[in-house]
């Protein structure tokens, strides 16, 4: 593959133009993929794309880690998962509640245990043995204020559209948060993280800690991250389709384009965005919704791409 390695990121997709601040928001995706990539320089793709991610929780400006949304009940759940292309290891969380850096925990149950999936109660009672612990700051009096407004108007029936889960993910949401990486080996690996979205019941778990559907990678051939609506990429196991797409002969861009031309035909526009990436270090990202924050920083790179919008 000629030594080619890079990452790329995302912060969400959907209706972003009047939800986000663009500069602080850019800024965010900037230093998580300049970090990322820093970590290649020195290590592995799998430490790569957990510290871009790890960058976005903590930031406060994505739907992830701190930033994460809270469910109907005002609880904050949130999802992760991670996959090492090299060995098809996978460690992914669901429903934890307030964990500042669920990624840091699916990582912890991809290194530590047996299992692929761990969730609720008993993957916090496990979390708690290696030093994971709730924290009150993802849930604020400002979210909750928040919280309160979207529901009062979901169930006054003064905003009809938000009568269909589809409608509250399209309107109110930033996605997920994720991450590909390929190094200088040519292994890939794939990260991601998400709050859900407003007013989701709490229990939920979409697309994010599922392998294949929110994300996958596997050396040889490439990985894939989605973000969006969880339930569609479930049901078409988006990721992993796209990655077949890459073995079939299709470079990442052109495999991103198809997959997302697959979830339109099906499901409709304003509902997926994807990030791509190949093993010869080529990349590529797709979406049908208003906007989807990415960034990408290859070792050829001065600075890294960042963008919102078309």
């Amino acid at each position: 593959m000629g030594g080619e390695y890079g990452i790329i990121i995302h912060g969400g997709a959907g209706a972003l133009r009047n939800t986000i601040n663009p500069e602080s928001y850019s800024e965010g995706l900037r230093r998580a993929v300049i970090s990322g990539f820093r970590k290649l320089e020195d290590g592995c793709a799998l430490e790569a794309v957990v510290e871009a991610v790890y960058v976005m929780e903590e930031s406060g400006i994505f739907n992830a880690g701190l930033g994460c949304c809270l469910t109907a009940e005002g609880t904050a759940e949130v999802d992760a998962g991670l996959m090492d292309g090299s060995s098809l290891a996978v460690g992914a969380v669901a429903s934890l509640k307030n964990i500042r850096h669920p990624i840091l925990a699916a990582k912890t149950i991809m290194e530590r245990t047996d299992h692929v999936l761990m969730v609720g109660e008993g993957a916090m009672r496990l979390l708690s043995l290696y030093g994971f612990k709730p924290d009150p700051e993802l849930v604020t009096e400002a979210k909750l204020r928040r919280l309160h407004e979207l529901r009062e108007k979901w169930l006054s029936g003064a905003d009809r559209k938000m009568s269909k889960n589809r409608e509250i993910v399209k309107a109110l949401s930033h996605g997920t948060v994720g991450a590909l990486a390929i190094d200088r080996k040519g292994n890939v690996a794939a990260a991601v993280s998400t709050g859900g979205y407003w007013l989701k019941l709490s229990g939920r778990v979409g697309d994010t800690p599922i392998a294949g559907s929110g994300f996958y990678a596997e050396n040889g051939v490439g990985g894939a991250v989605a973000t969006g609506i969880g339930e569609y990429a479930i049901r078409l196991t988006l990721c992993r389709r796209t990655v077949e797409l890459i073995r079939s002969g299709l470079n990442a861009k052109l495999a991103a384009d198809r997959a997302i031309s697959v979830v339109t035909s099906t499901f409709g526009e304003g509902t997926m965005g994807i990030i791509t990436i190949d093993q010869q270090g080529g990349y590529g990202y797709s979406y049908n919704t208003e906007g989807m924050g990415r960034a990408i920083m290859m070792k050829d790179f001065s600075e890294p791409v960042v963008g919102i919008f078309q």
